[in-house]
């Protein structure tokens, strides 16, 4: 199922894919931060909208100049070297696919196709072997070491009493 997604998205980025649209692969757990808008061409009361898959994603408020995020948004705009940008924080594969930015309900801004990769259930076991392995031998050597300096004369022996 997930291949029929990933074609999917490829051949729709390869169809549509404009000087607005973006499209960006991320490795599940990313946090994807997506230049979006200039800010200086935002005026003092617009709203800009993401959305994905049809629903409200982030919003981003400016009343009389002061602006905001929607306090209960999923995602979230900030302003980074003057762009407002889209995050989207620990993203997963449910996170895949069309994320539509739109000014003021009217204009579309920005497309963002966002594919995710699964991370390999198996990478845990590439880093966990060596680390358990050196543990092995760190004790093996600790032990080594311990018989071989050992201080003779003081070996416990086993007493009786009558």
């Amino acid at each position: 199922m997930l291949h029929i997604q990933v074609a999917l998205l490829l051949l729709l980025a390869i169809c549509c894919t404009s000087s607005r649209t973006t499209v960006k692969t991320v490795q599940q757990g990313a946090t994807v931060n997506e230049p979006i808008i200039s800010v200086s061409t935002l005026d003092k009361h617009d709203q800009l909208m993401a959305y994905h898959g049809g629903e409200l994603s982030a919003q981003y408020f400016c009343d009389n100049g002061t602006c905001h995020n929607h306090p209960e948004s999923v995602c979230q705009f900030k302003i980074y070297s003057g762009d407002l940008c889209l995050i989207i924080p620990n993203v997963n594969v449910s996170n895949s696919g069309e994320y539509k930015v739109v000014l003021n309900e009217l204009k579309d801004v920005r497309t963002l196709i966002l594919r995710v990769e699964e991370v390999p259930q198996h990478s845990l076991l590439i880093w966990l072997v060596p680390v358990i392995a050196a543990s092995v031998i760190a004790a093996g050597l600790f032990l080594v070491i311990r018989l071989k300096y050992k201080k003779p004369g003081f070996q416990r022996t086993a007493t009786t009493s009558i």
